[in-house]
Parts: C-alpha cells; structure tokens; sequence
C-alpha cells in the first residue's frame, strides 16, 4: 500500500492499468504470450524468441536437435510470427482463431480467390490511443503465417504485404 500510494502520487502519476491493457500492449509490441503465442504447437524460433532467447548452441536440452537443424537452415520455419494492423468496419471484430489469406486488405476480398489460409491470428488487441499503431484505428494482431503456404511463395511474406482476415464475428 506505501508502494502503491508513492507511485500514485501527483508527482509521479502512476495510475493502474489492469490485465487488458498489459494484452494491448503486448500485441502491439509483438511480444508471444504463454497460452496464445507459446502454446506447444510452435517452436521458440517461429515465435521470434531466437537470438538472446534460445541458444542453438548450448545442447543438452529436449528440442534442441531440432532447432539447431531449422536455425541454421534459412526458410525452413513451418510458421513465423507477425504482427498485423487490421483495418475492420464497425461492428466486424477479428478473434484469435480466424483465418489470414493474401487479399487487397481494403474491400475484404481475396485476390488469391478465396484460397486456403496462410495462417490465424493467435491474439487480437484494440488499438491504443497514442500508441505507435494509433493512426487508422482498427485492430492489431499477432498471427502464425506459413511461408510455404502463402500465396506466391515465401517471398511474399514481407512487411506491407495486404492480408484479408475471415473475422469469425461480425459477419466480417
């Protein structure tokens, strides 16, 4: 309570924020969260945890014959993660769980014809006001995207490429 009650104080100004706050910005930081990005199906390396979180080298660990295989290997992750900015209507709120195509990103359809996902967004967080992805609104994501099932092959995959996401709710 004296911790609290210092930081609370007018010259310094803390106020509390509360677990949803903490989520938004660690999506907007891109940061993997246990039970959403870390949830046994990806590895540390597809989650973005390689250099200065997973040393390849050490050994003697579970798992550790399998990274050192794909870490040395360029484009051998089944997955990576990224982080997307969705521009949505009102009323359409994409869930962890729907699917990315490769689309426009602006009228909501697919350029790739509808084809099969490329990946599903693992976490969804509004917006900040003020934040670094304040401009535009929307939402913003981290998502699973598979290289070699992106539309165009893994070079597609880069920063600026427009995705449609298939919101579950809303009728998106």
């Amino acid at each position: 309570a004296d911790l609290w009650g210092a930081l609370s104080a007018p010259a310094i100004g803390a106020v509390p924020a509360g677990s949803a706050l903490w989520h938004a910005v660690r999506v907007e930081d891109g940061a993997p969260a246990p039970g959403a990005e870390l949830d046994g199906k990806h590895t540390p390396l597809e989650a973005g945890l390689g250099a200065g979180w997973v040393s390849v080298a050490k050994g003697c660990y579970l798992g550790a014959e399998a990274l050192t295989k794909v870490a040395g290997a360029p484009g051998r992750l089944k997955a990576e993660l990224w982080g997307l900015r969705i521009a949505a209507p009102p009323g359409v709120r994409p869930s962890p769980g729907d699917a990315v195509v490769v689309g426009d990103g602006g009228s909501g359809s697919s350029s790739s014809g509808g084809g099969p996902p490329f990946g599903r967004l693992s976490s969804v967080a509004p917006v900040l006001p003020g934040g670094t992805a304040a401009a535009g609104g929307g939402a913003l994501a981290l998502a699973y995207l598979s290289p070699a099932r992106a539309p165009g092959g893994p070079d597609a995959l880069k920063p600026g490429l427009r995705v449609t996401v298939a919101c579950s709710r809303g009728g998106g």
